[in-house]
C-alpha cells in the first residue's frame, strides 16, 4: 500500500527504525529482515536518483544499515530442552531426583551459591515458581545428569 501511494522513502525509514528496535531487543532475525527490506527499498529509490548522484546516495543511505552476522547452519546450536544449558539440565535432573542444593553442589563440584544461581535461571527460563515444577518438567523431558567422565 505504501508503494502505491509513493511513500517508499517513509516505509524505508520505518523499517530502519524497526530494525534498530529489534536489535535493542536482541531479536536479530527480525532486525535482519527489517534491514533487508529497507535495503531493497533503498535500492529501489536509488534507481530514481540521477546517475551522477546515485553512488553518493547509496553510500549515505546504506550507512544507516548495520551488518548483522547471522549464524550459518554449522554454527547453529542444537535445540536444548527448555533452552537450558547443559549444566542447567544437569541441575534440573538432580532436582528431579530430590537432591538438595548442597547435594547437587557436591555431585557437580560447584558451590552451593552457584547451584542456587542455576536454579534461579532455570525457574526464570521455564517460567516456573518452584523446585517441584522443575522436577516434574525434568521427568517429562527425561533429563539425566551427565556422568562424571563427561565433565
Amino acid at each position: 500500500m505504501a508503494a502505491r501511494q509513493n511513500r517508499i522513502p517513509l516505509l524505508r525509514r520505518i523499517l530502519v527504525r524497526q530494525g534498530w528496535l529489534y536489535l535493542k531487543e536482541k531479536k536479530n532475525d527480525l532486525a535482519a529482515q527489517a534491514f533487508d527490506r529497507a535495503k531493497a527499498l533503498t535500492e529501489q529509490i536509488a534507481r530514481q536518483v540521477p546517475d551522477n548522484q546515485r553512488e553518493q546516495f547509496l553510500q549515505h543511505a546504506l550507512s544507516e544499515l548495520p551488518s548483522i552476522h547471522r549464524p550459518t547452519v554449522r554454527k547453529e546450536k542444537p535445540a536444548r530442552p527448555g533452552g537450558l544449558s547443559r549444566r542447567e539440565q544437569e541441575v534440573a535432573a538432580l532436582v528431579a531426583q530430590g537432591k538438595s542444593n548442597r547435594e547437587i553442589a557436591e555431585e557437580l563440584y560447584l558451590s552451593v551459591r552457584t547451584v542456587e544461581s542455576h536454579i534461579t535461571r532455570i525457574l526464570t527460563r521455564l517460567g516456573f515458581s518452584s523446585r517441584t515444577e522443575i522436577a516434574v518438567w525434568a521427568a517429562k523431558e527425561d533429563l539425566a545428569p551427565a556422568s562424571g567422565e563427561d565433565r
